[in-house]
C-alpha cells in the first residue's frame, strides 16, 4: 500500500518533537525505522 507523500511530511514534522515512550507515534517510528532499516520502505 503506497502512504501518501503528505503522511510523510506530518511524520518528519511531528519528529522534531520526541515523542513519548510508548505514544502511539513513537510506536509509529520505531516502526517506520525497522522498516527502513530493513530495506522494505
Amino acid at each position: 500500500v503506497a502512504l501518501e507523500p503528505t503522511f510523510y511530511r506530518q511524520i518528519s514534522l511531528l519528529a522534531k518533537e520526541p515523542p513519548v515512550e510508548g505514544s502511539p507515534l513513537f510506536l509509529l517510528q520505531k516502526c517506520m525505522e525497522t522498516l527502513t532499516d530493513e530495506g522494505l520502505l
